[in-house]
């Protein structure tokens, strides 16, 4: 009986219809391919032990039918004999020990990255679903209060969410831009054109100091110290481990780095691929100041 080591995918289906159990097959796992046979088939399993006693195999054969790959094939040689049983147990793998306890390490490291990552994809699941979640919840607020103070409030909670989710989507930049200028600028004029241009807003503000949307003093505590424990578990979780995108960046040579220079290539796409949606996103930031204007004017007595 002879075994072609290279054309075996340890597959321990000669080991399992061995009616005499001689065959002895020890398997690791790869994370990856590690070749094909002749036939073409994915090697994925290193062969860290293939041990046949031919002292128990009563060559029936068996093994040979089972073999997918046809690695096993009986040889005309059946008279064996020697003072010592086990010099009749050959070994057909060519793996020294050093290179299968290398291999049981790389598949430990695997495993144990595997399971990072999902607890970090389970993460950042929960937080897009907190941020989708929160972006909608304030967006069907916002259109129902008649409060406009109230719903720029909300307006900002939305526009918030909405920079989160940018992030989940890799345009950092589209994320930064949302925060600092339609969230620090655009709504925050807005806001204050409304608040110091009307009494009436303040003073309606000051009567329902009790109803809807406004809590006492103990609430506001209590979500002050629940985002805290959000940002300090957030930034934990940074330093522990990179996240995978940044990772895939790396490995693919398009990490971004301060050194670079991503205002010419974002000058460059806006004026070349997206001239188009850049102005008319212009028109409508020049729309919403006039709205504001507008809004924030003062009546005249008649």
């Amino acid at each position: 009986m002879q075994v072609d080591i290279d054309d075996c995918i340890v597959c321990d289906l000669c080991a399992k219809a061995c009616p005499v159990d001689c065959i002895e097959i020890e398997a690791i796992k790869s994370p990856e391919a590690i070749g094909k046979t002749s036939d073409g088939s994915v090697k994925r399993l290193y062969p860290a032990k293939f041990n046949i006693d031919m002292a128990k195999c009563m060559y029936c054969g068996l093994c040979t039918v089972v073999c997918p790959t046809e690695c096993i094939v009986m040889t005309n040689e059946y008279d064996r004999s020697s003072q010592k049983l086990t010099d009749l147990i050959y070994g057909f793998s060519d793996m020294t020990d050093e290179q299968v306890a290398q291999r049981k390490a790389e598949w430990t490291q695997f495993q144990a990255e595997r399971r990072r990552q999902s607890k970090n994809k389970s993460m950042e699941t929960i937080l897009f679903y907190a941020f989708a979640t929160l972006a909608i919840g304030s967006a069907l607020l916002l259109v129902n209060l008649k409060n406009i103070a109230r719903a720029l409030f909300l307006f900002f909670i939305v526009l918030f969410a909405m920079a989160g989710l940018y992030l989940f989507a890799l345009a950092d930049f589209v994320a930064i831009t949302q925060i600092m200028v339609y969230v620090g600028g655009v709504l925050i004029l807005m806001l204050f054109a409304f608040m110091l241009s009307n009494k009436e807003l303040l003073k309606d503000l000051q009567d329902s100091s009790g109803s809807f949307l406004s809590m006492p003093r103990w609430q506001a505590v209590v979500l002050a110290i629940g985002f805290l424990i959000l940002m300090i578990f957030g930034i934990a979780e940074w330093h522990q481990s990179i996240p995978t995108w940044i990772q895939q960046a790396k490995e693919n040579n398009t990490e971004i780095i301060p050194t670079d220079n991503n205002i010419q290539q974002i000058g460059l796409r806006f004026m070349t691929f997206y001239v188009l949606p850049f102005e008319v996103i212009s028109v409508f930031l020049m729309m919403a100041l006039i709205g504001a204007s507008h809004l924030s004017r003062k009546e005249r007595n008649r």
